[in-house]
């Protein structure tokens, strides 16, 4: 029993760094781009996207490589599991397999209906975003002079 939860303790702490350290690198790459361009390059894009880009997909990227990295490792478990139950209960596992894959064509609309309401969401929330940046005028030099120092500073936090 002890022996089980160290290796699953282990598992869940390796599979965090995993994480973290990929949102970090990407964060810090988008960081990074974004310093090195030119101001006049970037003043003619929208605000909002790149308000969007550093803030809530930085959001979906985590939650993305969280449910990616979990979900391995359950397939993992999952696949052993059936080939241990078609070892022990042929019949019973093929009976189990059938109600699951049933299961999983019905509620595959479900599924479909949720991605769209979250393509929906996103894009959404990028336009209010959008509308919030083009009231507050986000193209005034003090406006640049505060991006680049905040891109700056954050670099050089990324560099150490």
């Amino acid at each position: 029993m002890i022996a089980r939860a160290i290796i699953i303790t282990l598992r869940d702490v390796t599979v965090a760094e995993l994480e973290v350290g990929f949102v970090q690198q990407i964060r810090s790459r988008i960081t990074r781009q974004l310093a090195a361009a030119r101001w006049d390059i970037i003043s003619r894009l929208r605000h909002s996207r790149i308000t969007h880009v550093m803030g809530t997909d930085i959001v979906q990227i985590s939650s993305a490589t969280n449910i990616l990295l979990r979900d391995t490792v359950a397939i993992i478990l999952l696949g052993s599991q059936i080939v241990l139950t078609f070892l022990l209960a042929p019949l019973l596992a093929i009976f189990v397999l059938g109600v699951v894959l049933v299961g999983a064509a019905i509620l595959l609309p479900m599924v479909k209906r949720a991605r769209a309401i979250g393509v929906f969401q996103t894009n959404a929330n990028l336009s209010l975003i959008d509308n919030v940046t083009q009231f507050l005028g986000p193209r005034s030099s003090r406006l640049a002079k505060i991006f680049k120092a905040l891109l700056a500073s954050s670099k050089q936090l990324s560099v150490s």
